[in-house]
């Protein structure tokens, strides 16, 4: 189950926009920008800590431990996969990779390359066996 979980995660992240649907917390600043202005909390960040991340999580729990024995686990996948989507990072990781992914590039000199480094030594050996066996 859990395979399918991260290779429907990692379907979802290559062809599809939910992730951005699913990533919204603006409702968490909300609440947590409320606790912070409370006179009662102010003090207790701990607290604050407890009702924004513990309490959620628990609930969260709770109801994977409910839906797990239902239908084999069936329902439970879905809320697995909405957690996994959530929990990824909030940048476009393709347009993030692509100037690494440029710099890296064969035929770019060394000198332009992140921090001068030059082409992993396994690289070489690779070109070398190809260039001897055509």
């Amino acid at each position: 189950m859990s395979f399918l979980v991260l290779l429907l995660a990692v379907w979802i992240e290559k062809f599809s926009a939910l992730r951005h649907r699913v990533q919204r917390d603006g409702g968490w600043v909300r609440e947590l920008h409320k606790l912070e202005v409370n006179p009662r909390m102010t003090n207790r960040p701990w607290l604050i800590l407890v009702v924004l991340v513990l309490l959620p999580v628990a609930l969260l729990g709770l109801l994977l431990v409910v839906l797990e024995p239902v239908a084999y686990g069936l329902l439970a996948l879905p809320v697995h996969l909405l957690v996994v989507i959530y929990s990824l990072g909030r940048g476009d990781l393709l347009a993030d990779l692509g100037p690494f992914r440029d710099a890296w590039a064969p035929g770019r000199p060394a000198s332009r390359r992140p921090c001068g480094q030059t082409r992993p030594e396994y690289l070489r050996r690779q070109r070398r066996a190809t260039a001897g066996a055509s």
